[in-house]
Formats: structure tokens, sequence, C-alpha cells
């Protein structure tokens, strides 16, 4: 035993256990039934604490040593042992003060009895810990009559996760054969740790895409030296299909596929029998069962060596399922490296579980981050630091709360531009177990079309508006010399002057009048339109009895007609409610579709205007039943210059203006048109004004909107 209490390989004595020693081939038996005992209540246990403390149990069983107890590593910390409630105590009341003292002392590596296994990974003795410089708890031992101390690591690979400590009220020498086998012990507890941890692990990372490891059993069966199975536990019996009965004589053979019993039985036969060490290496190979099938698993071997007794005994885990397992995460990953774009899951705790290779080569500089457990919050730090959220400079915790927020929900989509220029469509969703999925797009190019497009649509309004604008100077400019046209062609068809003396003269003066008229009334019409797209045309709003409107437009429209032409069948409500509306454009609104009935319907045909009201809106409907237009002719009707050609012979009087501009003023309203038609029907035009709460007062409203609120409708 060195200098800190472990054990040396020339440290090998008998235990002082009060009686005659005995050889140490003869207690092997003893520690090869401890072992076997362990090994199946550990594997048969509920959970690694039932396993700890049947362990201790046994153990303190096996050496009439009264007090046993376990520690564990602290998770999250570099190396903290804190006590658990496992023991086992003789006499509860006469330990009670080492219990006490025990349950409220942590040890850091190196500290005390279970800090030098801690920091070695190996077994500890103290001959006397109520002596030792290195053992905080020595006056409370000594007050209970605790005199030796032994202390064994519970390990995971290489990493020590719990130790077991047990004392004696006498000193004793340790006895290697029996130090190795609780060593073992131990390792065999790490197996049903590691086990623990794996299932833990498996059932987080593969969630849904796997079958969660809900059980492994782990069979135990001893051989002779020859190979003949001499014990078959209940687990190896679910492992192999085979009862206790059938195998018992038989050759393990029977339980390795043809190909690889050549092999194992190489494996045997460099085994040193002899040796009282433990062969404490898993290796995996292929089991067979009674059926023939083959199944992957873990054979752990150790020999044993008693009497005229040696063979060995095989601890043997199903890995099946594991490997199916790793073959489902292979093809998800697999899947998820042909998906297109980037993609990443984090689980319920915000760590990364699987991402494809999109998402690493997007985050090539901070690679270090794309590992399995990384946090989202870890990621987003190391890409601020390295300068790659330009966004976030000068603000960085103040970004990194709002991005966590927005991530914290069910789920989010947003446009994200990178340092290099790129612009990235992220979408993350939550999934039902809480882990957060994310996808994400290279949008750079569709940005770019966008850009374009915004830039195509503002020159264009631009060029519409200098049109607009072009028009109505033009217009205008038109209007003072056609005046004139007017003017003079009036007084020569009036003769104000005198006689004209040949009657043709009367009669071009009157075609130039006429004609005069004609263009005047298309220049206004585009005028109306290009001061309308300008945004030039006031609105000035008025309560409007359209009653008194309707009756006014009707009467202008039907002498027009002439005498002995169409009359308009007029239906407006009782109790019609005012109209808000500029009153030159509602009037215009009405012209213009009174004269289109008219003139399309035929003298004996109907027509008629209806009014009608509800709680925010007046709608307007003027219904004919005249020609009527073609289905294919509706869409573009209101569109400027259109007219509908329904007998080419007959010439089409108007410039195709009146509809749009109807739409026009009904747009710049905030109101609606709507069309219906059928040839030789007729025709339905439908103008909706809005007029809602609270009712308006009169105003002046730009086309660009109004400047002022309304005032409450009496």
């Amino acid at each position: 035993m060195d200098g800190q209490g472990r054990i040396g390989s020339s440290a090998v004595r008998s235990a002082n256990t009060g009686q005659d020693q005995e050889p140490a081939q003869d207690g092997c038996p003893k520690l090869l039934g401890l072992l076997h005992k362990v090994c199946v209540t550990a594997n048969e246990a509920h959970g690694v604490d039932e396993a700890m403390q049947r362990c201790v149990d046994d153990i303190c069983a096996f050496t009439g040593w009264p007090v046993g107890h376990v520690y564990t590593v602290s998770p999250g910390t570099k190396g903290l042992l804190k006590p658990r409630a496992i023991w086992h105590l003789n006499d509860p009341i006469g330990f009670a003060l080492f219990r006490q003292i025990t349950e409220q002392t942590d040890f850091s590596i190196g500290v005390g009895l279970p800090g030098r296994v801690l920091e070695s990974g190996e077994p500890a003795w103290i001959r006397d810990v109520t002596t030792d410089p290195n053992f905080p708890r020595a006056k409370q031992a000594g007050d209970v009559g605790l005199k030796s101390g032994f202390a064994l690591p519970i390990q995971v690979g290489s990493a020590v996760v719990a130790v077991l400590e047990f004392f004696s009220t006498r000193i004793d020498e340790p006895e290697e054969p029996l130090m190795e086998t609780l060593a073992h012990i131990g390792r065999q507890i790490g197996h049903v740790v590691e086990r623990e941890q794996t299932l833990s692990a498996l059932k987080k990372s593969e969630r849904s895409l796997r079958e969660i490891l809900d059980s492994v059993g782990e069979g135990i069966i001893r051989i002779d030296e020859y190979g003949a199975i001499t014990n078959f536990n209940a687990s190896a019996e679910r492992m192999f299909g085979y009862r206790l009965s059938e195998v018992i004589g038989e050759d393990v053979s029977i339980l390795i596929p043809e190909g690889e019993r050549a092999n194992h039985q190489d494996y045997v036969k460099r085994s040193n029998i002899h040796a009282p060490r433990i062969i404490d290496k898993a290796r995996e190979l292929s089991g067979r069962r009674k059926d023939g099938s083959t199944f992957p698993m873990t054979l752990t071997v150790y020999p044993f060596a008693a009497d005229y007794h040696r063979g060995f005994v095989g601890v043997m885990r199903d890995i099946t399922r594991r490997h199916q397992a790793e073959e489902r995460s292979r093809r998800l990953q697999a899947t998820i490296e042909m998906m297109p774009g980037i993609v990443a899951l984090y689980d319920a705790a915000d760590r990364l579980v699987i991402c494809n290779e999109g998402y690493r080569e997007l985050n090539a500089a901070i690679i270090e981050t794309i590992e399995p457990g990384v946090s989202f919050e870890d990621h987003l730090r190391a890409a601020i630091g390295k300068g790659l959220v330009p966004e976030a400079t000068g603000r960085e915790e103040e970004w990194l709360a709002e991005r966590l927020e927005r991530r914290s929900g069910q789920g989010t989509t947003f446009e994200y531009e990178r340092q290099d220029g790129r612009w990235l469509l992220i979408t993350e969703k939550r999934l039902e177990d809480g882990s957060m999925i994310l996808f994400s797009v290279d949008i750079s190019e569709l940005r770019r079309a966008e850009e374009d497009r915004q830039e195509a649509l503002i020159k264009a309004e631009r060029a519409s508006q200098a049109k607009s604008e072009f028009l109505a100077t033009m217009s205008h400019e038109l209007r003072t010399p056609l005046n004139a046209i007017l003017g003079f062609s009036e007084i020569l068809r009036n003769q104000y002057f005198g006689p004209l003396g040949e009657k043709r003269y009367r009669e071009y003066a009157e075609d130039i009048h006429a004609s005069g008229d004609d263009l005047l009334a298309l220049i206004n019409d585009i005028l109306d339109i290009s001061a309308i797209e300008a945004g030039k045309r006031p609105l000035i709003k008025e309560l409007l009895d359209l009653r008194e409107l309707v009756a006014d437009c009707t009467h202008t429209v039907e002498n027009a007609n002439g005498d002995g032409g169409l009359v308009f069948d007029v239906l407006i409500a009782d109790g019609l409610p005012h109209l808000c509306a500029d009153r030159r454009a509602v009037k215009q609104v009405l012209l213009n579709l009174l004269s289109n009935a008219l003139k399309f319907t035929p003298a004996d045909g109907y027509a008629s205007i209806s009014i009608e009201a509800a709680a925010s809106e007046v709608n307007i409907t003027v219904a004919d039943t005249g020609i009527g237009i073609t289905p294919e002719d509706l869409p573009g009707l209101t569109d400027p210059f259109t007219r509908v050609v329904t007998n080419p012979g007959i010439a089409q009087e108007g410039a195709g203006l009146g509809l749009t501009i109807v739409k026009s003023l009904v747009d710049l309203h905030g109101g609606t048109i709507d069309i219906e038609s059928e040839v030789g029907s007729g025709t339905k035009v439908s103008v909706t004004f809005p007029n809602a709460a609270p009712p308006c007062q009169a105003n002046v409203e730009t086309a660009l909107g109004s400047a002022k609120q309304s005032k409450p409708l009496n």
C-alpha cells in the first residue's frame, strides 16, 4: 500500500477477520459468489440507486463490515463528491453520529478517503482512519469505534462517477483478490450507470425518430475451462431463447454464430484463466438464438479459478436496439444532409442535437459551436464575438436578449442579413417535445429581384405621374384655342353680325361648333383622369341629398335624349341618409352611368336607378335592358379608351373614358364598382360609397386623403 493508502502489487495480505487465515485460493469461490451475486442483483435492479444499495448491502454482508456508504460526483461540478442517502448500518443508532457528519460533508479531489479514490480512479485502503492525517471525519469515526476504511470507484469509461466506502470496527489488512473483486464490482456498477446514461442520451437525442431503449437485459453465463455451460441466468434465457435445462453442459459455442466461433475460441484460449484479475474490457460480437437468428451484443469476460474449478463468467448485453438507433440516426443524418438549404435541430434545453452540412458551412467561422450539446445562446455569443452580426454592434446584450425572446415562443419566421451581404429566410418551429427545428434558405437572389421590382415600380409610377401631369398641362393648353373656335363658330352659326349669305356656311359653322363641343368634352375627360392620377383632384365633401341629386341628373339625361325617349324608373328607399361625398364627383358618376344606360338601351327597353343604404355605406345601382356586354370585354371595361363594339356597322359615340372616370372618382372616395352584364339581357353597374361613422362634415380632401376629422351626421 502506498503512502496514500492505495493498494500496490506488493500489498497482498490476508484479511484480519478475527479467524485463522486460510489460503487465498480457498477464498476465491466466495469472492466469485460475491461477484456473481452483485452482478445479478445489480442487473436486476431498477435503476442505479437500487443497484448501489444492493451492492453495498452485499459487500457488507460478505466482509462483515458494519458501515457502507455511497458518494456520487455532483453534475456540473469539477470533481465534487456529494453524500447520498445510500447506507448499510448494522447499528443505525450506534453509528448515527458518523452518519450525521458524513451527510454534511462534501469532498473535492484528493481530500479524504473518497477524494483519494476520485483523484486516482483506483481503490484505496486506510488501515486506521483515526490516525490518518487526510481523513476529515477521524474524530467522529473514533467516537463510534470505526478503524479500517476501504473505498472503491464506480467508473464510466475513465471517469469516476461515484465512490463506495466501507468501514470496519477492527484494524484489518487488505487482501488483493478481495480488492480486485470489489474493484470489478465497481466497474460492473459502472456498466449499470453507463447503461442508464446511454438510455438517457438516446432518449434526448433521437426522440420520435427512433425507438427508446426502455430496457437492456444483461445475461450472465458461467462456463468451465472446457467451454461447457455451468450456469445460465434468467436474462440469458430471455436473450437466447434457451431454458437453463437446455444449455447446462452444452458447449458455449451454441450461443455464437458459426462464422465467429473460431475467433471466440481463440479469445478464450488467450485469456489466462489462472490469473485472479478480471478481464473487464467489453467487446462486441454476435449472439445466436435458439431459433438460429443472430443479434449484436457486448461481452465482458472474467476468469475464475478456485480449487479444481476453473472457467469464465461472461456478462452479455443485447445491443440490437442500440444498433437500430444508430442506424436510424445515420439515416436521419443522411436525410437531413439531402435536404436543400440549412437544417438544425435543438433539444428542449436549446442544445444542438443534429444539423446538416449547410448549417456547418454557414457557421464555418464559429465551427466550434456546431457540435452536439452546444447551446444556441453560446452559438450566438460566438457569432457576436466574431463580428458576424452587424446589427448587434454596440448593443450586444440587448440584441442577444431580443433574439432569444423571439426564439422562446412556438416559432417565428424572419429575414436576416449576414455580414457578407447574404439574406436568409429563417423559420423556427417548436415541436411537441419542446425541441426547436430551424430551417433556413438563401433568399439573396429573391431580395435583389424584389429590390429591382420596387425600383422599376417607382420608375413606372414616376413615368405615370409625369404622363398625367403632361396631359393635364396639355389639356389646359388645348382649351384656350378650342374656346376661341367654339366662340367664333357660335357667332357664325347664330349670325350675330348678319346673314352669312350662302346657306352652307351656316351648316359648316354648326359642324365646327358640334365638333368643338365633342373635343372639349374629350379634353375635360382627359383632364379629369389626369388630375385624379396626379393627385390633384380635390374632394370637397359635403352632406348630399341623393334623392334631389338623382332627380336632377335623370332630368338632365332624359331631356338630352329628347321627347319620347327612355325614362328612368327611380327606386330610392325611405329614410335614406345623406351621403358625405364630393357633389361634383357624385354627379359626374351619376351622369356617366345614366348616359351609358340610355345610349345602349332601345326606346322600348327599361332602365332604372336604385339607392340603398347600410350602416356604413351607400349603394347606387343603374340597371338597363340594353345590348349587354360579353364576358371577354368585362374585365377591361374601366380601362381608358375602352369601347364595346356590339355592331361593327354602327359607329360608337364617345372616347371610352366614361367608366374610367367613374371608377377613378369612386376609388378616390374609397368606394368600389361592380359590373354585371349579359349580352342581349342588359347591364347592371353598382357603385358603393363609404359613409362610415363618424359621419362627416363638409371638408376638403385631396386625392391623397383627408386632412380633417369628420363631424357627426344628423
